[in-house]
């Protein structure tokens, strides 16, 4: 008899919350399927009906990880707030999120940040996705001439550029000290004020 979605939901938690605390104990080379099996009461054949390696598994932790960001991110470009508040607020409050989770976790921090550094591929999907989620925002700028005639993708990579100490986990505990969620929202208002600029100067 299949196993009812609920439980199968329920499983994957444990998993992944048991792999989470591994990761955080250990570092995420030394994370073994067999290890997370035990923890959580199963055999190991049991775990692999759940993720079918140790990459499924981190990859799956990363996901896990990155989810809420995305989501309140998500929220923010699909906001009906004007397209400049919006890119204030989407740079802000991705340092917000990043530094929050640094802050009540050092080291689950620095254990995801070495879980990223081993497993690129989950960083670049998590990335690309926000990218999108600016890019979307910098094509309403767009509409509203804010761009100075470029393209909502290159200005996004100009923005990304521009803000990479306040996303890149490694600057944020580096700068931890020197930078605070005001000091970026004013960064952002800048970055803002650089792209009117170059709108008037493109006339």
């Amino acid at each position: 008899m299949p196993r009812p979605k609920t439980d199968i939901a329920a499983v994957r938690k444990k998993l992944l919350e048991a792999a989470e605390r591994h990761i955080k104990a250990h570092g995420p080379k030394k994370l073994t399927v067999s290890d997370i099996a035990a923890e959580c009461g199963m055999s190991q054949s049991n775990a692999y009906r759940f993720f079918h390696s140790k990459r499924d598994l981190l990859e799956a932790v990363g996901e896990r990880w990155f989810a809420e960001i995305e989501r309140e991110l998500a929220d923010i470009a699909a906001s009906r707030q004007p397209p400049a508040e919006q890119l204030v607020r989407f740079v802000a409050r991705q340092y917000e999120l990043k530094r929050a989770r640094y802050t009540e976790d050092p080291e689950l921090f620095r254990a995801y940040f070495a879980l990223g550094a081993a497993n690129a591929s989950i960083v670049e999907r998590h990335l690309n996705r926000i990218h999108a989620q600016l890019e979307a925002i910098m094509q309403r700028c767009g509409e509203k001439g804010l761009l100075g005639g470029r393209e909502p993708g290159e200005a996004a990579n100009l923005v990304e550029a521009m803000t990479v100490r306040f996303r890149d986990p490694g600057q944020i505990m580096r700068f931890y000290e020197a930078d605070t969620p005001g000091r970026v929202a004013e960064i952002a208002g800048l970055i803002l004020a650089g792209l009117a600029h170059l709108r008037r100067n493109a006339g």
